[in-house]
């Protein structure tokens, strides 16, 4: 009875048909961010957009940084839809080939000493981490280690999709890149964790990006 009448209330139907917030109900923004705490992620909830799935958070993502014949980073082969997603703006995409063990840090040392640093061009690496799509391969702490510190060096953000990272059988969860660095851009999904047909993602990122982002959306 009283969930009918909230449901029912004129301060209900008075937001009921209404736009809502831009970055994400409050509540499930809040709820989003205590989950990532899980994996070892602190953000708090004004840190998180909501998406619609990690396939907008990728075009959103692209639309904000990229420009034409800037530099893309990523793991070569990768997921074929961020591929979609940046190639609509047009950028120079340097994919680096991976083993066992996920990107391979030296082809990336040698592919930054031709780009250089202080780079403008050079804007973000896009990596899958765990369980990398289409190869099934999980980075190593070591490499995760490494490729913070090269993006620091080399002054590049790190966008990290993790779709599968909860989908771990066996073994102990590895710990994500935006727990070691919060300048990392973080993309979460429930599609493979619960349901695809909600269509629910988000970004957790420093409140900079996320509100570049959010004028975006």
């Amino acid at each position: 009875r009283a969930t009918l009448a909230a449901i029912e209330s004129p301060e209900a139907r008075a937001v009921s048909l209404q736009y809502g917030p831009t970055d994400g109900l409050a509540g499930l923004r809040a709820v989003l961010a205590d989950m990532m705490r899980d994996l070892g992620i602190r953000v708090k909830a004004d840190q998180v957009l909501v998406t619609t799935g990690a396939q907008q958070a990728l075009t959103l993502i692209a639309e904000a940084f990229i420009d034409p014949d800037d530099i893309i980073i990523s793991e070569g082969p990768t997921y074929l839809g961020a591929l979609q997603a940046f190639s609509a703006f047009e950028p120079d995409v340097r994919a680096i080939p991976f083993d066992e063990d996920g990107m391979r840090m030296d082809l990336l040392e040698e592919e930054l000493a031709r780009i250089g640093k202080g780079n403008p061009r050079l804007k973000f690496c896009y990596t899958i981490p765990n369980f990398q799509n289409p190869g099934g391969v999980t980075m190593t702490p070591e490499r995760r280690k490494r490729l913070l510190e090269l993006s620091r060096e080399y002054n590049f953000l790190v966008v990290e999709d993790d779709p599968y990272g909860r989908l771990r059988y066996e073994g102990g969860h590895q710990i994500p890149l935006k727990a070691l660095d919060e300048r990392v851009i973080y993309l979460g999904t429930v599609s493979k964790i619960f349901a695809p047909g909600l269509r629910c993602g988000w970004i957790a990122a420093p409140r900079s990006i996320i509100g570049k982002i959010n004028l975006v959306k």
